[in-house]
């Protein structure tokens, strides 16, 4: 198979995602060859700061924290606005209804 040569990016992007998956751009001082790669990924993802909400959100209650910076209300642990630690406010609501979101 011949790889097809583009002195555009936006054709070689075209060509890899729409085409037969690799190309050669040829805009700039040395050709460089683009392709498309699948790769599948697993990794262990932690929420350690945030767990106590997580762990009420299962078991159906909604806890929240208070940024002492800005009063903003948010579940994390670190206020995004504020960048700074929230304090937990301790109000606890029961969930009434069970909400399933799916993709």
């Amino acid at each position: 198979m011949k790889v097809k040569r583009f002195d555009k990016y936006t054709d070689v992007m075209n060509e890899v995602l729409k085409g037969s998956g690799v190309a050669i751009y040829t805009g700039e001082e040395k050709e460089i060859i683009v392709k498309k790669i699948h790769e599948s990924i697993d990794y262990i993802e932690s929420h350690a700061q945030d767990t106590p909400f997580f762990i009420a959100l299962a078991d159906g209650k909604l806890i929240g924290s208070k940024c002492p910076a800005c009063g903003t209300g948010m579940p994390l642990h670190i206020c995004i606005a504020a960048n700074v630690e929230t304090e937990q406010n301790g109000l606890i609501y029961q969930a009434k209804e069970k909400y399933t979101a799916t993709a």
